[in-house]
């Protein structure tokens, strides 16, 4: 069975070492005037950063929605663009094949006798050839109409 005596014999601590009783009260001081009052102020920091974080991340779940949202958004613009593109090869594609058509019309017929012809007779009567350049701009007109 452990000893009920007390460690330090006789009546208290201050009796055994008048020294400690004075540096225990100064170092109690010193601890209610300066540290204490810094660790009060700390700790207020601290619960003050606590309730900005906890106010942060309560917005995070919202925000992160309204970033998915924004980012299936732009996904679907961007599917959009791509078919648009992929219209415009397309077409392109076609104009391509239709100017090789009219390349190889043009080269066609610059090696035959009727455009030999058609040159030596630009010059016959310059009538006819403004008759002819009026009548085909009015069929265009119509065409764009």
């Amino acid at each position: 069975m452990p000893s009920t005596q007390p460690l330090l014999p006789g009546n208290s601590f201050t009796q055994l070492h008048p020294q400690t009783s004075a540096v225990c009260t100064t170092s109690a001081l010193f601890l209610d005037k300066n540290v204490l009052p810094q660790l009060n102020k700390t700790l207020d920091a601290f619960s003050s950063l606590t309730g900005e974080m906890n106010g942060l991340l309560t917005t995070v779940p919202s925000s992160a929605d309204q970033i998915d949202n924004l980012l299936d958004q732009m996904s679907a613009g961007l599917s959009n663009t791509v078919t648009a593109l992929e219209g415009t090869k397309t077409a392109l594609s076609n104009v391509q094949e239709h100017l090789g058509t009219i390349q190889t019309d043009l080269n066609a017929l610059s090696g035959s006798d009727i455009y030999e012809t058609l040159l030596s007779l630009e010059g016959i009567d310059k009538a006819i050839g403004i008759g002819i350049y009026v009548l085909t701009c009015e069929n265009r007109n119509k065409e764009f109409l």
